[in-house]
């Protein structure tokens, strides 16, 4: 789901569009993606293979049909991944040759995290945070601009309350 900037409250926006995407994870209710990804894996390997590249090569000159970017999960602006569920610890995500995500984000598994507070060391349950940016995308100031953007929002979630400043469409 996407978040656009007449959104009242896009904070809870996303909020409910994640839940909503891991609650039908949790029931087996598949996507589109899924049936996409089933469909094309039903197909033999040399049928596959050719589709594959060919549907590189769209994507490649931008010429990818709607109706695959819309259900594929590599044309979005972050790529998310929760690995709790797996007991797995946060990953540096490799990145893709297709699609639009240059930032992939994956969440590590709960635990206990040392943490300061009022300058002194706390024991705190957590995660660890791994990300991994595509420099072919934009320059590392930007980059280095988005991550400090980031980290602040982290250091005080309430600026996340606030009304976007305005979205540019992907």
């Amino acid at each position: 789901d996407e978040v656009s900037d007449e959104d009242e409250d896009p904070l809870l926006q996303v909020a409910e569009a994640v839940h909503a995407t891991v609650a039908a994870a949790a029931t087996g209710r598949s996507d589109a993606a899924a049936g996409l990804a089933r469909t094309f894996t039903s197909l033999p390997a040399p049928v596959t293979s050719a589709l594959m590249g060919g549907l590189r090569a769209l994507d490649r000159h931008g010429l990818l049909p709607g109706a695959l970017t819309e259900v594929s999960p590599f044309h979005a602006s972050v790529f998310l991944t929760q690995l709790r569920s797996i007991g797995c610890e946060a990953v540096h995500h490799h990145l893709w040759n297709i699609g639009t995500a240059g930032f992939f984000v994956a969440l590590g598994r709960e635990k206990d995290v040392v943490v300061a507070e009022s300058g002194a060391p706390v024991v705190r349950r957590g995660c660890e945070i791994a990300i991994t940016l595509d420099e072919r995308l934009c320059d590392g100031r930007y980059f280095s601009d988005s991550l400090a953007r980031f980290a602040d929002l982290m250091g005080d979630p309430r600026l996340l309350e606030q009304p976007l400043p305005g979205v540019t469409p992907d």
